[in-house]
Order: C-alpha cells, then structure tokens, then sequence
C-alpha cells in the first residue's frame, strides 16, 4: 500500500494518481519492493518531460520499453527537422539563386528551318538581279503571286552609275543605296542597297492592297536574324556568293548627300531560312537552297555592314 507521505510528493491531479496506480501495481505483482518504490521517487524529481505521460505504467520493462519508443520518437522528431534546414528537403524554387535580379540564363542554341520555301533561281532572267529575286521568294511566301522578272521591270528602281569627278576632286555617282545601278537583266548590272528593295516590296504590296510593308533591319545582329527566322519570318541578307571572305576589288564613289558607297563583283543577296548550331540554310538565287557554316555566313553578313530586310 502506498503511503500518504509518498503520494504527497506525487505530481497533483489525474498524472499523480496515475503513478501512484502504477507504483501500487507494481507492488502488489512484486515488480519492486516497497524500499525500491520510495528510493525511486525520493532520489529523484518527476520531470516536466513525464508530464505527458498518459496512461498507467504496468511494470518496470514497460517503463523501459515506453523510454525507448519515446526516444525513437525524439530521434524521429530530430531527423524530420534536419531535412527543414538549407539544402535538405527544398524545392528548387525555395533555394537562393546566385543569378542576379534581372538577368536569365542563356538560352540554349536551337534549330529550325522554315518549311515550305520555294526556291527561285535568277538566271536566266536576271543574271544581276539576285537582291530582287531574293525579295520575290520572300513575297511568293506570303502568298503574293509575284514575279521576277515583272519585279524587276515594274517596281525596282533603276539608275546607271551617272559617275562624274567634282571641283573637290571626288568621284561621284548614283546612290546605290536607293537603286540597282544599271540594269537586272543585263551581265554588266552591279548591284542595290536595302532602300532599293523596300521601295520596290512597298510599291508591289501597296497595288495589291496589303498592309504589309518592308521592314530596313539593317544593323541586327546574327542572333536578331536567327530569333526572326524561329518565328517562320525570312529575312533577306545582303552577302558575298557563297559565302567568300573576299568581296573583290571593291569601287566605290560619292553620292550627292556626301556619302560614300561601294560595291564588289562578289556582292550578292539571298534569303535566310533555316540555322544550326554550326549552319545557316540560304535561299540562294544563283544555286538553290544552301547549306552554310555560320561563321562564314556571319563573317559575309558583317562585310555587307549587316544589311537586311524583313517583310511584315
């Protein structure tokens, strides 16, 4: 039997006497003696950690079994807080980024190819008129029924090189810029600048009542062109036939605003259609569609001082 004095130091309501229940359970089944009961809760204070024990403990292996699944338990507790901390048990989107605010990753080089490009060739219509057969592919696929050689005769405008020497001594001439010098259907042609097309895709577009205009991009870079060309957008690039390093001997003269134009017999005009990571695909007008490294398309675009056009 449990003594008074002992269950004075019992822990006060439902938990003390529960102990109590249990320390007389014990006895009465001989688990511990009567001395080794009040040794145990003599030489030693209830903890704040017992007083969420419920229930009744029956025997002291209970006791050791219910300690051991408590600090299995504690452990668990332990284990399930780590995987809280930094690193452990984060999703991506909660960890600290090291790329700084504003910026993006690079986007990985892709391909793509524009489908159904029809490919028309200059000659032997045009033997100089690559620029404008260029535009008339470009038309032809928006589903303009354009010809070539009616673009060349109807809407290009033409000039010859009208070349004469100034009182400053400078040599002067027609704008190439703005017009083919000489004529697309002749060999002795030479060749036009990016305003000349435009005049020439604007006129054609406005008699036939579209909305779409050309577009003078000159001044992009590879990677403009590459992005509009993903967008099934072909651009028309001023380059050098196939793709030379060399433009040839280059002549050159003044127009009447003071600015200096050049041509070289290596000069040409094509569309770009397609890309790699190492190639380009060139709507060619002299030999079809073409496969290009796209350092050699780069470095011919560069030399034309990144002339192009976009119809849109």
């Amino acid at each position: 039997m449990v003594s008074w004095k002992l269950k004075e130091r019992m822990l006060p309501g439902e938990y003390g006497e529960s102990v109590i229940r249990g320390l007389y359970s014990i006895r009465r089944t001989g688990g511990l003696s009567a001395s080794r009961s009040k040794n145990l809760w003599q030489g030693k204070r209830i903890s704040r950690y017992a007083k969420g024990a419920r229930g009744t403990i029956g025997n002291a292996k209970e006791i050791g079994s219910t300690m051991k699944k408590r600090i299995a338990g504690f452990i668990l507790v332990l284990l399930s807080c780590a995987l809280l901390l930094p690193g452990c048990g984060q999703t991506p989107e909660d960890l600290p980024s090291d790329i700084p605010p504003g910026t993006q990753p690079a986007k990985q080089p892709e391909s793509h190819l524009i489908d159904g490009f029809e490919i028309i060739l200059q000659t032997p219509e045009l033997p100089t008129g690559c620029e404008i057969t260029a535009l008339t592919m470009a038309l032809r696929y928006y589903g303009f029924d354009a010809d070539k050689a009616t673009m060349a005769s109807a809407y290009l405008p033409c000039m010859p090189a009208n070349q004469y020497t100034g009182e400053d001594g400078r040599l002067y001439g027609s704008d190439l810029n703005q017009y083919f010098i000489g004529d697309p259907f002749s060999v002795s042609g030479i060749v036009c600048g990016t305003g000349a097309i435009v005049a020439a895709a604007d006129a054609y577009l406005g008699g036939c009542g579209s909305k779409m205009r050309a577009e003078d991009l000159t001044g992009a870079s590879p990677e403009e062109l590459y992005q509009l060309v993903e967008q099934d957008i072909p651009v028309l690039v001023w380059v050098t036939i196939g793709m030379q390093q060399s433009r040839g001997d280059l002549e050159g003269w003044y127009t009447e605003n003071g600015d200096y134009v050049e041509w070289g017999p290596n000069d040409h005009g094509a569309v770009l259609i397609g890309f790699t990571d190492n190639t380009v695909a060139i709507a060619d007008p002299l030999y079809g569609q073409m496969e290009y490294s796209r350092e050699a398309f780069e470095e011919a675009f560069a030399s034309r001082n990144h002339q192009c056009v976009v119809l849109r």
